[in-house]
């Protein structure tokens, strides 16, 4: 049983897969952070956090 498991669970680890998925999420992640900074540059919110010295 246990010998069973095993031999499947190497034999699911070691197969060869496809890198497409993770270049997608990588692709729609850098896409979301690049547009919420663009979004937080447009509505000035950097600045009122990095150069107000009012604190």
């Amino acid at each position: 049983m246990l010998s069973s498991i095993v031999s499947n669970s190497k034999r699911i680890l070691n197969r060869d897969v496809s890198i497409a998925p993770l270049v997608t999420v990588r692709l729609l992640f850098c896409f979301m952070i690049f547009a919420g900074t663009v979004r937080f540059m447009h509505n000035g919110w950097l600045v009122a956090q990095t150069m107000d010295t009012g604190v």
